[in-house]
C-alpha cells in the first residue's frame, strides 16, 4: 500500500509539477515582483540578498530558464567590478549556456512559450556583451545577431512586454552608429541588417520608461549614448544620476558617475565622488574591489597633480600602485599610474625616483603612449603646474 502511495504522489509531482515548471512565469506579476526584488539586490551589489532570492527560484523552478539566468548576474556585476579579470568568464559562460538548453527544453515541448524565447534572448544578448567586453568581435556580433533573432520572435508572441524593446533598440543604434564612427566595422558588419539611430534610440527610452527586467539596463546604455558617443552632460548625468539612486551601493554606477563628473569637467565634485568610492573600498564594502578603487585612485592623482598638489597626488598614486587586484597583467590604470606618480616625483623636484617610475613604465605594455611619454620625461623632467 505504502508502494502505491509513493507511485501516486511520484507521478502527481512530476506530470503536475512538469507543467508547473514550464509554464511561462513572466505573465505572473507576482513572480516578476519577487524576482524583481532579487534583480534589485544584485544591481544594488547586495549580493548574498540577491543570492537567497534566486536560490528559492530556482528549487521552486528547477527546469525553467529564470534560476540560473538570476543567478548569473550576480556573477555579471562581480565580472563589471573586476576590470580586466577573466577568471570567471567561463563559469558566466556555463550559466548562460544552461539559461538557452533549459530554454530550448521548454521551445520543444511550446514553440510558442513567451520565457523561453525572452530568456534565451537575454541570455544569448548578455554573452554577446562580455564578447564585446572583451574585445572578441566576430563573437559579439554572432550572439548580438542570435538576440535580435529571439527579441523579434517574443514580440510577435507578447507584443504588450516593453522589454524586448531594449535588444532591438541597442542592435538598431549601435548597427547604425559604429561603422560610421568606425569605419572598419562596415566590413565587418555587412551581413547585418541595417540599423537607425533615431529608431534605436526610441526603443531603448521605451524600455527605459516602461520596462521591467531591463529597466536599468536601458538607463545604462542611455547613459553610454551620452557619454561616449553623442557626449551631452544633461543626458549622461540624468542617466546616470537615476541608476544611482536607484542603486546607491553599486560600485560600477558610482565610479561611472564619478568619471562623468570629471569628463565634463566638474572636477570638484569628481573628487568627492572618486573619494568616496576610495573610503568604501578600504571599508570593503561589497563590490568595491580594488579593480574599482584603481580607477578611482588614479583619477584622483590626476585632479591633485595637475593642481599643483603634489603631496595628495604622490599619496593616491602610491595606493593605486599598492593594491592588489589578482588580474594576471597590470591593468592600464596602473600603468598610467606609475607615468603620473614619475611625473609627480619630477614636479616634487626628485629627479630619481621619478627615472625609476619611468623607467618601470618602459618595461609594461603601451597604454595609451605611455611608452614615448616615458621617454619624453627621461629626456626632459615634468615641471609640473607653473
Amino acid at each position: 500500500m505504502m508502494y502505491h502511495t509513493r507511485r501516486s504522489l511520484w507521478f502527481f509531482l512530476f506530470f503536475f509539477g512538469w507543467n508547473v515548471q514550464a509554464q511561462d512565469l513572466m505573465k505572473d506579476s507576482l513572480f516578476v515582483q519577487r524576482a524583481m526584488r532579487g534583480v534589485d539586490a544584485a544591481y544594488d551589489m547586495r549580493f548574498t540578498e540577491a543570492d537567497r532570492i534566486f536560490s528559492d527560484i530556482e528549487r521552486q523552478y528547477p527546469q525553467h530558464p529564470a534560476g540560473p539566468f538570476l543567478k548569473a548576474l550576480s556573477r555579471w556585476w562581480l565580472i563589471l567590478a573586476n576590470v580586466g579579470d577573466t577568471a570567471i568568464d567561463d563559469v558566466f559562460h556555463q550559466e548562460m549556456t544552461q539559461v538557452s538548453q533549459r530554454s530550448d527544453r521548454m521551445l520543444a515541448r511550446n514553440p510558442n512559450s513567451y520565457d523561453a524565447v525572452l530568456f534565451k534572448g537575454m541570455a544569448v544578448g548578455f554573452r554577446s556583451r562580455l564578447y564585446a567586453n572583451r574585445s572578441e568581435w566576430i563573437k559579439s556580433f554572432k550572439y548580438g545577431k542570435e538576440a535580435v533573432d529571439y527579441v523579434t520572435r517574443a514580440a510577435q508572441i507578447a507584443p504588450e512586454n516593453n522589454d524586448y524593446y531594449f535588444g532591438w533598440g541597442v542592435y538598431d543604434y549601435f548597427a547604425d552608429i559604429l561603422p560610421r564612427k568606425y569605419p572598419a566595422m562596415k566590413y565587418a558588419m555587412w551581413f547585418l541588417p541595417r540599423g537607425s539611430r533615431e529608431r534605436g534610440l526610441e526603443e531603448i527610452k521605451r524600455t527605459f520608461n516602461r520596462g521591467s527586467f531591463m529597466r536599468a539596463e536601458a538607463a545604462y546604455y542611455l547613459f553610454q549614448i551620452n557619454y561616449v558617443y553623442e557626449p551631452r552632460y544633461e543626458g549622461a548625468n540624468y542617466y546616470i544620476g537615476w541608476l544611482r539612486t536607484r542603486y546607491p551601493n553599486n560600485a560600477f554606477y558610482h565610479i561611472l558617475h564619478a568619471r562623468t563628473e570629471n569628463y565634463f569637467g566638474y572636477s570638484e565634485r569628481a573628487k568627492e565622488l572618486f573619494h568616496e568610492v576610495a573610503a568604501r573600498h578600504e571599508r570593503k564594502q561589497s563590490g568595491y574591489t580594488p579593480a574599482v578603487a584603481e580607477q578611482a585612485y588614479y583619477y584622483l592623482s590626476g585632479l591633485y597633480l595637475f593642481k599643483g598638489d603634489y603631496g595628495n597626488a604622490k599619496g593616491v598614486a602610491t595606493k593605486l600602485l599598492l593594491l592588489d587586484t589578482k588580474a594576471k597583467k597590470k591593468s592600464d590604470f596602473h600603468i598610467l599610474g606609475r607615468l603620473r606618480l614619475g611625473m609627480t616625483y619630477d614636479a616634487m623636484g626628485d629627479r630619481n625616483k621619478a627615472k625609476e617610475m619611468y623607467q618601470l613604465v618602459l618595461r609594461l605594455p603601451d597604454v595609451q603612449r605611455s611608452r614615448d611619454r616615458a621617454k619624453e620625461f627621461l629626456q626632459n623632467p615634468y615641471r609640473g603646474i607653473k
